[in-house]
């Protein structure tokens, strides 16, 4: 009888270890796409995703050229899976607020690239030692583009952008 006890006690303490330790070890703390909105789950210790949650546009078209002079190759985002990577000439400019209201003093540094006359705003966390230029800088830049449809945060929608790039390279041009 006593042997029966232990071996049913210790059972129950080994189901209660397994579910003690499968709570402690999932991640409760993090964003969670839900309903094309990235929902905070717990208390995230990473400051919530601009990119990779959400419905993208079936119409919106992606150029892929590299300079004004090369040939351009279209394709929709739909057939998309991963951002393309792009170099682009253009200046480093303050974006321009969306509609037709007063600029603000406020100034979100972005480009402006050559060859569609389009703005985009800069992700520089990837870079180890990125150099604020002043506006009206020309640059060569190589990043990802993420369309303006991919990206779930409102922060972006308020400057009349056509996405962001991450940036991978940048170098000051003449």
């Amino acid at each position: 009888m006593g042997r029966k006890i232990l071996i049913l006690s210790l059972l129950v303490l080994g189901i209660f270890s397994t579910i003690f330790w499968l709570k402690l070890l999932s991640p409760e703390d993090d964003w969670r796409c839900e309903k094309n909105e990235w929902v905070k789950h717990g208390s995230p210790s990473t400051p919530k995703p601009i990119f990779g949650c959400g419905k993208i546009a079936n119409e919106l078209t992606t150029s892929t050229a590299q300079s004004p002079e090369a040939p351009t190759t279209t394709s929709t985002v739909s057939d998309i899976i991963v951002p393309k990577i792009a170099t682009l000439t253009g200046l480093y400019v303050c974006l321009p607020a969306q509609g037709d209201g007063p600029q603000t003093m406020e100034c979100a540094l972005g480009f402006l690239a050559d060859r569609d006359q389009s703005y985009y705003a800069l992700d520089t966390n990837s870079l180890k030692n990125y150099i604020i230029y002043p506006t009206g800088t020309r640059l060569k830049i190589t990043g990802s583009v993420y369309p303006i449809e991919m990206i779930s945060s409102n922060v972006w929608k308020k400057y009349n952008i056509k996405g962001i790039i991450k940036l991978n390279q940048v170098e000051e041009i003449d």
